[in-house]
Parts: C-alpha cells; structure tokens; sequence
C-alpha cells in the first residue's frame, strides 16, 4: 500500500482468541503493532447472539492494558463492522456502533465484504497509517 507517497506494508491478523488464550502473546503482538483495527459481524456470532459492542469495548480495554504496560498511549485503533449487508439479521444500529467509536476515540467503518468497495476498506486502512505517521511525527521516530 501506498500512502502519501510512501510504501507500507500492512499486516493483518486475527487475535482475538488471544485475549484469554494466551495472554503473554496477544500483549507481545499488540506491543509490536503500530494500530489496532477491531472487526465485529453486526450480526453477532453465529453460535451465540452475543453483544458484538460489548465485545469491542471488551477487547478495546484489553488491547489498551496491553498497550499501556509497554507505555504506548495514543496508537490508533479503527471498529469495523461487517456483514452490514444482512440487514434482517442485523443487532447492532450503525449510529449506536458510531457513537461507542467516537467515544472511545477510534476511527469507524461499516463495510461488507460481499457487497463492499474495496477502495472504502483501502480509504479506510491508509487514513489509519496516515495515523502512524503523525503520531511519529510528534514522537520524533
């Protein structure tokens, strides 16, 4: 990926069974990323009709505890939501997910695969590295 000008390399991965799994490692990848992009089904988890927000603030808490033993304050984090395109299975409002990302300070995109634009997802993920790149900036790296 290009942005601003510059190559990036953005690598995903799936962490989440982590948490309570193997909590040494899920600390030790999230001191080792420069951001954090939590995605949940607006649908909930199909084995469980869960609430997918609580999740999110869940995993966000964890995710910032992880962040913090290794003082690392301010990273930027991003909430997608997906499968928005299963309006009738849907339990999770788009302006209730948009307000718990505002409120905790996080980028918000709801996107789906099936149906999605591609370049939303990569608008998306470059205003995040845009992120890295100022935070960088005010820490001098």
């Amino acid at each position: 990926m290009v942005v601003q000008n510059q190559p990036c390399i953005v690598e995903l991965q799936e962490i989440a069974q982590q948490v309570n799994q193997f909590g040494d490692n899920f600390a030790l990848h999230v001191r080792n990323s420069d951001a954090v992009i939590i995605v949940y089904s607006v649908c909930g988890l199909s084995w469980r009709r869960t609430e997918p927000l609580r999740a999110v603030v869940r995993f966000y808490g964890d995710v910032g505890k992880a962040a913090e033993d290794n003082q690392m304050r301010g990273f930027p984090v991003g909430i997608v939501g997906t499968q928005c395109d299963t309006e009738r299975r849907r339990i999770v409002g788009e302006e209730e997910a948009r307000k718990t990302a505002k409120t905790l300070g996080c980028r918000f995109l709801e996107w789906s695969a099936k149906e999605g634009d591609v370049d939303v997802l990569d608008s998306f993920v470059s205003d995040i590295v845009k992120d890295i790149m100022r935070q960088r900036e005010i820490e001098g790296q």
